[in-house]
């Protein structure tokens, strides 16, 4: 398990069932992508920096949804 990460991160109904699967990414200087799935698909969050003015728009695979600002879910299939 991840313990690592606050309870609450691995408490969200995204992680709850899975919590010892979430894999910490840095995405870039300003952000970090918290992630769980598998080869054909991932979901998580992405969180920026406070302050930092980055998006997350995903790709062509990645449905991105804003949460609140520098806060992003998302979903990736294949």
């Amino acid at each position: 398990m991840n313990k690592q990460l606050p309870d609450k991160v691995r408490s969200l109904p995204i992680f709850s069932d899975y919590p010892e699967g979430i894999d910490v990414s840095f995405w870039s200087s300003n952000s970090i992508g918290l992630l769980i799935g598998s080869g054909f698909g991932h979901w998580g969050m992405v969180v920026m920096r406070p302050g930092s003015r980055e998006t997350y728009e995903g790709n062509s695979e990645t449905t991105s949804i804003p949460w609140e600002d520098g806060v992003y879910f998302f979903s990736q299939y294949r």
